[in-house]
Protein backbone atom coordinates (compact mmCIF):
# COMPACT_ATOMS: atom_id res chain seq x y z
CA UNK A 1 0.00 0.00 0.00
CA UNK A 2 1.34 3.40 -0.93
CA UNK A 3 0.72 6.88 0.43
CA UNK A 4 0.24 9.42 -2.36
CA UNK A 5 0.22 13.19 -2.64
CA UNK A 6 -3.03 14.92 -1.74
CA UNK A 7 -5.79 14.51 -4.34
CA UNK A 8 -3.53 12.51 -6.67
CA UNK A 9 -5.01 9.05 -6.00
CA UNK A 10 -6.71 8.65 -9.40
CA UNK A 11 -3.70 9.87 -11.37
CA UNK A 12 -1.30 7.61 -9.43
CA UNK A 13 -3.56 4.59 -10.00
CA UNK A 14 -3.68 5.43 -13.71
CA UNK A 15 0.12 5.75 -13.91
CA UNK A 16 0.64 2.48 -12.01
CA UNK A 17 -1.75 0.72 -14.42
CA UNK A 18 0.09 2.19 -17.40
CA UNK A 19 3.40 0.89 -16.05
CA UNK A 20 1.93 -2.58 -15.46
CA UNK A 21 1.77 -2.56 -11.64
CA UNK A 22 -1.19 -4.34 -10.07
CA UNK A 23 -3.12 -1.82 -7.96
CA UNK A 24 -6.58 -1.02 -6.66
CA UNK A 25 -8.17 2.32 -5.82
CA UNK A 26 -11.60 1.92 -4.17
CA UNK A 27 -13.86 4.79 -5.25
CA UNK A 28 -17.23 5.73 -3.77
CA UNK A 29 -19.87 8.06 -5.17
CA UNK A 30 -20.75 11.07 -3.07
CA UNK A 31 -22.60 14.35 -3.55
CA UNK A 32 -20.48 17.48 -3.59
CA UNK A 33 -21.97 20.95 -3.48
CA UNK A 34 -20.49 23.98 -5.14
CA UNK A 35 -21.94 27.49 -5.03
CA UNK A 36 -23.78 27.00 -8.33
CA UNK A 37 -24.56 23.25 -8.44
CA UNK A 38 -24.56 19.87 -6.74
CA UNK A 39 -22.90 16.95 -8.45
CA UNK A 40 -22.28 13.26 -7.76
CA UNK A 41 -18.54 12.57 -7.96
CA UNK A 42 -16.29 9.57 -7.36
CA UNK A 43 -13.86 10.02 -4.49
CA UNK A 44 -11.38 7.60 -2.92
CA UNK A 45 -12.71 5.53 -0.01
CA UNK A 46 -9.35 6.13 1.69
CA UNK A 47 -7.86 9.55 1.03
CA UNK A 48 -4.18 9.48 -0.03
CA UNK A 49 -3.92 5.68 -0.27
CA UNK A 50 -3.66 3.27 -3.20
CA UNK A 51 -3.47 -0.50 -2.73
CA UNK A 52 -0.46 -1.88 -4.63
CA UNK A 53 0.77 -5.45 -4.93
CA UNK A 54 4.54 -5.24 -4.71
CA UNK A 55 7.74 -7.05 -3.84
CA UNK A 56 11.35 -6.01 -3.30
CA UNK A 57 12.16 -6.25 -7.03
CA UNK A 58 9.60 -3.60 -8.08
CA UNK A 59 9.41 -1.50 -4.91
CA UNK A 60 11.83 1.19 -6.14
CA UNK A 61 10.10 1.42 -9.54
CA UNK A 62 6.76 2.02 -7.81
CA UNK A 63 8.32 4.76 -5.64
CA UNK A 64 9.49 6.53 -8.82
CA UNK A 65 5.89 6.93 -10.01
CA UNK A 66 4.95 10.64 -9.92
CA UNK A 67 2.67 11.31 -6.95
CA UNK A 68 3.78 8.32 -4.85
CA UNK A 69 5.19 9.60 -1.58
CA UNK A 70 6.10 6.40 0.27
CA UNK A 71 5.09 2.87 1.12
CA UNK A 72 3.09 2.57 4.31
CA UNK A 73 4.98 0.86 7.09
CA UNK A 74 3.60 -1.48 9.76
CA UNK A 75 5.58 -3.60 12.25
CA UNK A 76 8.90 -2.59 10.66
CA UNK A 77 7.84 -3.66 7.16
CA UNK A 78 5.62 -2.55 4.33
CA UNK A 79 1.95 -2.55 5.32
CA UNK A 80 0.14 -5.55 3.89
CA UNK A 81 -3.61 -5.67 3.34
CA UNK A 82 -4.91 -9.20 2.86
CA UNK A 83 -6.26 -10.33 -0.48
CA UNK A 84 -9.48 -11.18 1.40
CA UNK A 85 -10.02 -7.51 2.31
CA UNK A 86 -9.19 -6.28 -1.22
CA UNK A 87 -11.47 -8.85 -2.86
CA UNK A 88 -14.21 -8.00 -0.35
CA UNK A 89 -13.90 -4.32 -1.22
CA UNK A 90 -14.07 -5.06 -4.95
CA UNK A 91 -17.15 -7.26 -4.58
CA UNK A 92 -18.91 -4.80 -2.28
CA UNK A 93 -18.26 -1.89 -4.66
CA UNK A 94 -19.48 -3.97 -7.63
CA UNK A 95 -22.68 -4.90 -5.78
CA UNK A 96 -23.40 -1.31 -4.79
CA UNK A 97 -22.91 -1.56 -1.03
CA UNK A 98 -23.22 1.74 0.82
CA UNK A 99 -19.90 3.01 2.18
CA UNK A 100 -19.22 6.00 4.35
CA UNK A 101 -15.77 7.53 4.47
CA UNK A 102 -15.06 7.12 8.19
CA UNK A 103 -12.59 10.04 8.10
CA UNK A 104 -15.64 12.31 7.89
CA UNK A 105 -17.53 10.68 10.77
CA UNK A 106 -17.33 10.63 14.53
CA UNK A 107 -18.46 7.06 15.26
CA UNK A 108 -18.93 5.43 18.63
CA UNK A 109 -17.75 1.86 18.65
CA UNK A 110 -20.22 -0.79 19.74
CA UNK A 111 -20.45 -4.54 19.90
CA UNK A 112 -17.81 -6.61 18.15
CA UNK A 113 -19.26 -8.67 15.28
CA UNK A 114 -18.17 -11.05 12.54
CA UNK A 115 -19.51 -10.89 9.01
CA UNK A 116 -20.93 -14.35 8.16
CA UNK A 117 -22.08 -13.78 4.57
CA UNK A 118 -21.44 -11.54 1.59
CA UNK A 119 -18.17 -10.15 0.24
CA UNK A 120 -16.73 -9.45 3.71
CA UNK A 121 -17.42 -12.94 5.08
CA UNK A 122 -14.94 -13.81 7.83
CA UNK A 123 -14.00 -10.20 8.62
CA UNK A 124 -14.49 -8.89 12.17
CA UNK A 125 -15.70 -5.41 12.96
CA UNK A 126 -17.78 -3.31 15.32
CA UNK A 127 -21.31 -2.02 15.01
CA UNK A 128 -21.60 1.70 14.41
CA UNK A 129 -24.81 3.67 14.13
CA UNK A 130 -25.07 6.48 11.61
CA UNK A 131 -28.28 8.32 10.72
CA UNK A 132 -30.34 5.65 12.52
CA UNK A 133 -28.89 2.88 10.32
CA UNK A 134 -26.53 0.16 11.44
CA UNK A 135 -23.15 -0.10 9.77
CA UNK A 136 -20.17 -2.35 10.39
CA UNK A 137 -16.93 -0.54 11.07
CA UNK A 138 -14.03 -2.61 9.73
CA UNK A 139 -10.58 -1.80 11.04
CA UNK A 140 -7.69 -2.11 8.59
CA UNK A 141 -5.05 -2.31 11.28
CA UNK A 142 -2.10 -2.50 8.89
CA UNK A 143 -2.79 0.98 7.54
CA UNK A 144 -4.38 2.54 10.61
CA UNK A 145 -7.65 3.22 8.79
CA UNK A 146 -11.24 2.16 9.11
CA UNK A 147 -14.04 1.73 6.63
CA UNK A 148 -17.71 1.77 7.39
CA UNK A 149 -20.02 -0.37 5.25
CA UNK A 150 -23.73 -1.01 5.53
CA UNK A 151 -24.31 -4.75 5.91
CA UNK A 152 -27.65 -6.48 6.40
CA UNK A 153 -28.27 -7.63 10.00
CA UNK A 154 -28.66 -11.23 8.89
CA UNK A 155 -25.08 -11.10 7.51
CA UNK A 156 -23.50 -10.48 10.91
CA UNK A 157 -23.29 -12.29 14.25
CA UNK A 158 -21.75 -11.51 17.63
CA UNK A 159 -18.06 -12.38 17.72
Amino acid sequence: MVYVASRREKKVAELLNRDGFENFLPLIKTKRKWSDRTKVVEVPLFNSYVFVKSNEAIRDKILQTPGVVKFLRYNEGDAQVTDQIVEGLKKALDKGYTFINSDELKLELGAKVEVIAGPFKGISGRIANYNNSNYVLIDLEAIGKQMCVKIAKNYIQNA
